[in-house]
């Protein structure tokens, strides 16, 4: 970074950190090496693979140490920006600039002794700006790990972490502590909301839930769902208001069965995990995110006629049960689907209803969800106590095969997003081809010969797509994630980096936010990154944080608590002056907001 002028130092193009997770192993355990750099602004340094021979790759090398086995350096994706010929012959560079992470695993061989080691590595880089390129320089840096003589309790701890720092007087942030610390920070100070939430009647909250699982009926993620619902009535009701009225409570029974399931999570994690319960966190965990997405997918298959679900043969033969076994069964997987899909998107003033609820008691947490969950299913349930209504809806017809087919292409649409918000873009590429190989054995279900077939043919089709779905979605089950890197313009939440920050005078804006959470990146791009809120930034001095819930994130949930949100989209402005009781904004909020607790906050 940029020396201070006081003291004539030269410009300095990048620095560097290095720490070690876990610090303390037992032998034949793995564990990895961080490095964050972190490059002047104005600056770039060539990525690991320059396109041009003569330009200076970006290498890390860990120094060897006994009884430590070093596995390849991995290096963050690079980006290409425009270059004239006289620069370089590939006419673009690829380059690393903001603040980049490195990652060297490391295994502990069975042989080694017990005590603390000192682990090593070296990074070269070659820093350029617009106008020329300063000498390439060698920073080393060091992590401490301790070996523990025997297995037995291995506790985490904060990373002792040496850094070789070449900045001087640029305000920047670029301190990364491990989880175990913040955690430990987070749970020792006051943090709470600057202004507290005002309290309703039960009466008011018991409208709002209701209303609240009215409103998921028309979220993006469970939209595609409904026509598909509104069909299966009038295809099935025929004119008989009773059998209307069955698949009305059979929908409604999916619905309110998931919210049961939901509200047992809550009240388990109270009760007995004492831990923080985020609405939406399943999502934190990419195998149910991907579970899901196979579901979506499966769904949406069926509806574009690739394959069918068949009852077994001695259904058909009873002329009552023919058609009501599949239509009952079919009612309440789109109740219990129509659920999942809400979950990524907390309709407004839900996180509200969140933090209100979580003060009950076990009896008044499962209330709270059956509400959501009448609300949710009330429409059909309409439709159920009053069949007539049914005359309104278009009978069946050409149009509704095609309609069908529309949204089995809008929950295909559904998949990809799903998969899209895996943490990693090798996750995502792993997921599509886990998609693929789904895809295929719904296709060779569908190829199978009819139910009419002798049952050894029919189930060795079967049986095959069966097999072929199964350890698909086993091997998915046994895929771990890595952790995503704060994008540019922001940094990567730490309370470290959040104390240093206001330690300096500048207030600090905490964005808590997912992949998974479709009005998070509404909030991002109409709020967070417009013209208004950018120059507010300027004009204060904030430094931006990220805390990232993509995947489960101990201090983040712990922070969230303290600060009286238990959904997300939720924003905490610190101020300097008040460092403990930050301004809040939850769910939508204007940028006019955002501005305002920016000026109050910066005084």
């Amino acid at each position: 970074m940029a020396a201070s002028p006081a003291m004539a130092q030269p410009v300095q193009a990048f620095s560097a950190s290095m720490s070690a997770q876990p610090t303390q192993l037992t032998p034949g355990k793995s564990g990895e090496l961080t490095i964050q750099v972190t490059v002047t602004p104005g600056f770039h340094i060539q990525s690991n693979k320059p396109l041009d021979r003569f330009l200076q790759a970006t290498l890390v090398k860990p120094v060897a140490s006994q009884g430590i086995i070093f596995g390849k350096v991995v290096y963050p994706k690079a980006v290409l920006i425009p270059a004239p010929p006289g620069v370089t012959s590939a006419g673009k560079l690829s380059i690393f600039d903001g603040i980049i992470v490195m990652k060297i695993p490391f295994k502990v061989t069975t042989e080694a002794v017990g005590g603390q080691r000192t682990l090593k590595a070296n990074i070269t880089a070659q820093g350029c700006n617009a106008d020329s390129c300063v000498a390439p320089k060698t920073l080393r840096l060091a992590a401490h790990i301790k070996v523990l003589a025997a297995a037995g309790k291995n506790q985490v701890v904060a990373p002792q972490v040496v850094n070789k720092i070449t900045s001087a007087t640029v305000p920047a942030v670029t301190a990364l502590h491990a989880a175990s610390s913040d955690l430990k920070l987070i749970e020792s100070r006051p943090y709470s909301p600057s202004t507290a939430v005002r309290q309703k009647s039960l009466w008011q909250w018991m409208v709002i839930a209701l209303l609240a699982g009215l409103i998921m009926n028309v979220m993006p993620c469970v939209l595609p769902v409904i026509p598909l619902k509104v069909l299966s009535l009038v295809q099935q009701a025929h004119g008989d208001s009773r059998v209307a009225m069955r698949h009305g409570l059979v929908y409604s029974a999916g619905v309110l069965t998931l919210f049961w399931l939901l509200a047992g999570v809550v009240v388990g994690y109270r009760v007995y995990a004492h831990k923080t319960f985020v609405y939406g966190s399943q999502f934190q965990h990419p195998v149910v995110t991907l579970i899901l997405a196979l579901i979506v997918l499966v769904f949406a298959l069926s509806l574009l006629g690739v394959w069918t679900l068949s009852p077994p043969r001695a259904v058909y033969k009873l002329d009552d049960a023919r058609q009501q076994y599949g239509g009952y069964l079919s009612s309440f997987g789109m109740g219990l689907l129509a659920t999942a899909l809400t979950t990524p998107c907390s309709v407004p003033f839900l996180g509200g209803l969140l933090a209100w609820v979580l003060g009950l008691s076990a009896g008044g947490i499962v209330g709270f969800f059956t509400l959501l969950g009448i609300g949710m299913a009330l429409p059909f349930l309409i439709l159920a106590s009053y069949p007539k209504l049914l005359r309104f809806v278009p009978r069946a017809g050409r149009w509704t095969d095609v309609f069908k087919q529309l949204i089995g292409l809008v929950m295909l649409g559904v998949t990809l997003y799903l998969l899209t918000t895996l943490p990693d873009l090798t996750y995502i590429k792993f997921g599509l081809l886990t998609s693929l190989l789904v895809a295929i054995a719904c296709w060779i279900w569908g190829q199978g010969p009819s139910v009419n077939s002798p049952l050894g043919v029919l189930w060795s089709v079967r049986g095959m797509a069966v097999v072929l779905a199964a350890v698909t979605i086993w091997g998915a089950s046994l895929v771990l994630f890595k952790g995503d890197d704060a994008p540019h313009g922001w940094r990567n939440f730490s309370v470290s980096a959040m104390d240093r920050a206001l330690a300096a005078g500048h207030p600090v804006m905490v964005d808590f936010t997912a992949k998974w959470c479709i009005n998070c990146h509404y909030i991002k791009q109409t709020v967070l990154e417009s013209a208004v809120a950018k120059a507010a930034y300027k004009r204060y001095g904030v430094v931006l944080l990220r805390a990232d819930m993509t995947v489960t994130n101990p201090p983040v949930n712990l922070l969230l608590k303290k600060l009286g949100g238990y959904s997300i989209p939720f924003l905490a402005i610190f101020s300097p002056v008040s460092p403990y009781h930050p301004a809040t904004l939850r769910d939508f909020y204007s940028v006019q907001s955002v501005v305002r607790d920016l000026q109050h906050a910066a005084g």
